[in-house]
């Protein structure tokens, strides 16, 4: 993502996302998988654009950008959360420019028609 476009909403939305579902695990070494079995919340987004960024930004507004990026929203116990697909992901990250390891390991398994949770 070049310098300017890395600090728009839009992308700071998708990096929080791909954050999100990347794997949590601190002995992980390269590339980390992208987990689409669950359904993010938007309050979790706005903790990493937060953490990351320190840009605020209100559950409201995440969700009208994500939905923006092709992304669903549900609502799930009165809390809204992105349902994250492997194509709306990478239909994102081509609309804002992002690319890293893990992105383009996903468009090699939705090239091949393997990529998991995708529906």
């Amino acid at each position: 993502m070049k310098d300017a476009q890395s600090t728009e909403p839009e992308c700071l939305v998708l990096r929080a996302l791909i954050a999100c579902l990347s794997s949590e695990d601190e002995n992980w070494s390269g590339s980390r998988p992208l987990d689409f079995d669950q359904y993010v919340p938007l309050r979790n987004l706005a903790t990493s654009i937060w953490d990351n960024h320190r840009f605020s930004m209100r559950t409201q507004q995440i969700g009208a950008i994500a939905r923006d990026l092709g992304f669903a929203t549900k609502e799930s116990h009165g809390i809204t959360k992105i349902v994250p697909t492997p194509t709306a992901v990478v239909r994102a990250c081509e609309e804002c420019g992002y690319d890293d390891e893990a992105i383009a390991d996903l468009k090699q398994q939705l090239m091949k028609g393997g990529a998991k949770g995708d529906g």
